[in-house]
């Protein structure tokens, strides 16, 4: 799906770039779908959850990348869910934990307002190391 998805962003944008965004509910299928599918696998050591947050954060970077929210807002998801499951292995049955879990959540939203205020440079910085005619495309897709 995501791959059908990217294939049809490409090849619909227009020149001018007034071309229509089709590929936006394949994207939140198939992300959907594969992210649901990574978050329901049992991770039999913290390495494997370490993994899982990782993959997390390069779809955060995918999604800016490419300009599709949806990426990064289930990439936020993992990580969130990967900081929560921090939370209770350290702070088990423990006072901290409520105190914790809302540092986390402050911490995302503050993260959230941070890139909201530099999006345009940090995406022109992720884009830099790509080919000349993908930047131009994703340019029109903007």
């Amino acid at each position: 799906m995501v791959a059908l998805a990217l294939w049809i962003d490409l090849r619909s944008r227009d020149s001018d770039g007034s071309g229509a965004d089709y590929g936006c509910w394949l994207h939140l299928f198939g992300v959907a779908s594969a992210w649901d599918a990574l978050t329901a696998m049992d991770a039999s050591s913290e390495w494997s959850r370490l993994g899982y947050c990782a993959l997390n954060v390069a779809m955060i970077l995918f999604g800016a990348v490419i300009g599709q929210r949806v990426w990064t807002v289930f990439g936020a998801l993992g990580v969130a869910a990967y900081l929560g499951h921090l939370a209770f292995a350290l702070f088990p049955d423990s006072l901290v934990l409520p105190f914790a879990l809302s540092l986390i959540g402050l911490g995302i939203i503050a993260l959230g307002v941070v890139w909201q205020r530099h999006e345009a440079v940090w995406t022109s910085r992720l884009r830099a190391p790509l080919p000349a005619a993908w930047r131009e495309m994703l340019a029109l897709q903007d």
